[in-house]
């Protein structure tokens, strides 16, 4: 009770200070709409939830958040991952305005993120003068890329969406077979006895069952052209011709990584001479170097079909595998310890250290600052990956990790080489960069989290969670040195990694589906035109993802697609997106009470335009917003007093 107490204080002190401090809600735009998400009770039961979104113009990017009765702290957090990526989709600045989220429910309801992806739809309709469907609700979160993530509850969210009159739901890609418990009790004389058993449910026969079209989103997007009978124009994907000194100098290092692989591979191969009494470990490293070639080849193979990133991933991988079985060749036949091996990778990421000592990268072009910021993200990952080593009790995971720290920063002083050869793109700013290492690193901090939680509650495992948690330690870290352009790069590594995880954990136990894949490429394409291509790392990892595509590593593809969107969506805000525009979409099912309307630009009001919805003026909504804070304030105030006077 205490708890809840002082969230509601604290809740209602952020929508009235600024009030209070004398910092007016000065808007000449002011737009609300109010939209209807499912969600389940504290009891267990469906019940729907009323949720208020608003933008304001002009803001500086805030996003406040009310709830009655309270939600979780993700639920909030969830609230700005919608609106950055509406305005994303929308193609306006999201610095430019502020927004307003009261969720009101009839019941407590579980908290978390699955009303984002409806909050994110309603948020798109506010920018492009659209209504949503009467008909029509969904439940998802929203990934920072864009994509929809699982939800739990859904079937009960489905019910209560029915219950309510609603006959078009939508749901997360990849969760239309939906597990469930089902409680059986029987009355004994000795008491109740409850059994737990589950079900599956075909959620789409069961929608149709019930007269509900239950239809499965992989983007928002996608939920925005069901939601509201329109899309978001985008051209077709295609592939992008990076700058040639890019390209050659990919292929220098992949070439330069190839030549150390054979060395490392031929010396391996000599050494298991030294450990042919040890049966097992001679066994495990000959597959090692088996892996170590195959991978060798692979990158020789898509070298010369011209796929040069994914076969510089392919070589760099070789590297690491031959690297990891000579070294384990040495320590177990007593050649070498695993003090020299720490001792050598230690020195190795010491040097690529002092590669951006006594650098200014705000002198720098934004597309070298991009790279520049890339190759930080990779040094605090060899660091990382150094100290994990060390602390781990296994030599097989002591030493493969070590490798792979080794070769990272091995060759990141042939990557710092891109800083220097990428010029142009827009104005850097340093203030603006600030604001986006902290924005990305809060969408970060909603994701990687969240992903941890349900891979905790599932008994799921998955190596890209590890990746992502990895890289939100590390940008935790790069926060508290103040380090604000290693916090960008690991930041997009963490919201990446963790929305490849949530994926991978709820694809139905099967492997990510190309189409997913391919969804995803095609929205990275799209913010990429949006931008005129003005990020020279979106275009890169673009092509990563369409080359890795091409060579059915879908994981990879997934990763690589979500850090080009998401170095995209930073790159926007320096101002230089298109604003998108809409066009109708008719393949959504008949509606059964009414169509919507909508122009067909997205709006940007300049400052001396007076433009205002329900409430009719910007002080009328300035009031009702205090009003409702104040009477939060009162309440969190009683229920402070009770809750202090109470025991834990």
């Amino acid at each position: 009770m205490f708890r809840q107490a002082l969230l509601v204080f604290l809740l209602a002190m952020a929508l009235t200070l600024p009030l209070f401090q004398g910092e007016t809600f000065n808007y000449t735009y002011v737009k609300t709409i109010v939209i209807h998400a499912p969600a389940v009770s504290s009891s267990g039961g469906g019940v729907l939830t009323n949720i208020t979104l608003t933008i304001a113009y002009p803001g500086i990017g805030r996003v406040y958040f009310s709830a009655l009765p309270l939600t979780e702290l993700d639920t909030q957090a969830a609230a700005r991952v919608a609106a950055w990526v509406a305005a994303s989709l929308s193609g306006v600045n999201f610095y430019d305005y502020d927004y307003f989220v009261s969720m009101e429910a009839s019941a407590p309801v579980v908290g978390g993120p699955s009303a984002s992806g409806l909050m994110t739809v309603g948020f798109l309709s506010l920018f492009f003068n659209t209504s949503l469907k009467a008909y029509a609700t969904m439940t998802g979160m929203i990934n920072p890329d864009g994509s929809i993530g699982p939800v739990g509850g859904i079937k009960e969210k489905l019910d209560a969406a029915r219950s309510m009159g609603f006959t078009l739901f939508l749901i997360p890609y990849g969760q239309r077979y939906y597990t469930y418990p089902i409680v059986n009790e029987t009355v004994t004389p000795f008491g109740i006895i409850r059994r737990v058993t589950y079900a599956t449910v075909d959620l789409v026969e069961y929608g149709r069952k019930i007269g509900v079209d239950v239809i499965e989103v992989k983007t928002a997007r996608e939920a925005f052209q069901y939601l509201t009978g329109y899309s978001i124009a985008c051209p077709p994907p295609s592939r992008i011709i990076l700058p040639e000194g890019v390209v050659d100098l990919v292929d220098n290092i992949t070439l330069k990584i190839l030549n150390e692989t054979n060395r490392s591979i031929d010396e391996a191969q000599r050494s298991l001479q030294y450990i042919s009494g040890n049966t097992l470990y001679y066994n495990y490293v000959t597959q090692v170097l088996s892996d170590a070639r195959a991978y060798s080849n692979n990158a020789t193979h898509y070298l010369g079909l011209g796929l040069d990133i994914i076969a510089n991933s392919y070589a760099f991988r070789s590297l690491v595998y031959s690297t990891y079985s000579l070294w384990l060749t040495r320590v177990l036949s007593g050649r070498t310890s695993l003090d020299d091996v720490a001792r050598e990778v230690n020195n190795t990421v010491n040097s690529a250290g002092n590669l951006f000592a006594g650098v200014d990268p705000f002198k720098q072009s934004y597309f070298s600052l991009e790279a520049y910021i890339d190759n930080l993200a990779s040094y605090y990952d060899s660091l990382i990956l150094f100290y994990t080593a060390l602390n781990s009790t296994s030599l097989t995971s002591q030493l493969s990790t070590l490798a792979y720290s080794y070769v990272e920063a091995r060759f990141l002083p042939d990557w710092m080489e891109l800083v220097s050869i990428v010029s142009g793109g827009p104005p850097v700013n340093e203030s603006v960069v600030g604001k986006q290492a902290l924005t990305l690193y809060s969408l970060a901090s909603t994701t990687v989290p969240y992903a941890e939680t349900l891979a905790s509650e599932t008994g799921s495992s998955v190596e890209s969670l590890t990746l992502a948690g990895d890289y939100y330690s590390a940008a935790q870290q790069a926060l508290n040195l103040n380090d604000t352009l290693a916090l960008i790069g690991l930041s997009i590594y963490a919201s990446a990694y963790s929305s490849l995880a949530l994926h991978q954990m709820f694809s139905q136990g099967q492997a990510i589906t190309p189409d997913l894949v391919e969804t995803i490429g095609g929205e990275a394409y799209c913010l990429l035109s949006r931008t005129n291509f003005s990020s020279i790392m979106a275009q890169i990892y673009y092509e990563y993802g369409l080359e890795a595509l091409n060579a059915s590593s879908l994981d990879e593809a997934l990763a690589a697609f979500s850090m080009s969107i998401l170095y995209s969506q930073a790159v926007q805000q320096t101002g230089v997106s298109i604003p998108s525009e809409i066009t109708p979409f008719t393949q959504t099912p008949p509606p059964t009470t009414l169509t919507s309307t909508a122009t067909t630009s997205t709006p940007q009001p300049s400052p001396e335009t007076s433009t205002s919805t329900t409430p009719g003026k910007p002080v009328a909504t300035a009031l009702i917003i205090s009003l409702i804070a104040l009477i939060s304030l009162v309440i969190g105030i009683l229920l402070l007093l009770r809750g202090s006077r109470s025991t834990r």
